[in-house]
């Protein structure tokens, strides 16, 4: 229980930093990237999240459920240590990826995705929730 709990306080209540600012609040908002190192999918929609990502100056974390890197993604990732996605909801029969939006200042989880989305909708997405608009942008 004790390795447990580090990881599941990062997940819910983290606030990962970033080193240049935009419109978008990124002490605020954050993503989990969820994948399986097998999955098609995730392999697609790992380097579109990338750079949907790093264009939002939105801080993400990587969490392979499989303990194995995703070839297609850039940056850092974490294996899911001792069931810390089952807190979150992520059962093993859930389907990869998931993108879950963090709100760090009312604790929400915004399920953004759970199986491959277009990118141009999860952006669609994030935004909506985020409260950017295009005059914002």
């Amino acid at each position: 229980m004790k390795k447990i709990l580090p990881l599941i306080l990062l997940l819910l209540f983290a606030k990962p930093s970033s080193a240049t600012t935009s419109d978008f609040d990124s002490e605020r908002f954050w993503l989990i990237f969820v994948f399986d190192s097998y999955c098609q999918y995730s392999a697609a929609e790992a380097p579109q999240l990338a750079e949907l990502t790093q264009s939002l100056n939105l801080p993400v974390i990587a969490i392979a459920r499989d303990g194995r890197p995703l070839p297609t993604w850039p940056s850092d990732w974490h294996p899911d240590e001792n069931g810390a996605l089952y807190r979150l909801d992520v059962t093993p029969s859930s389907l990869t990826p998931i993108v879950i939006l963090m709100d760090s200042k009312t604790h929400q989880r915004h399920l953004l995705t759970s199986g491959y989305k277009p990118i141009e909708d999860l952006r669609a997405d994030i935004e909506s929730i985020a409260g950017i608009t295009a005059e914002t942008k």
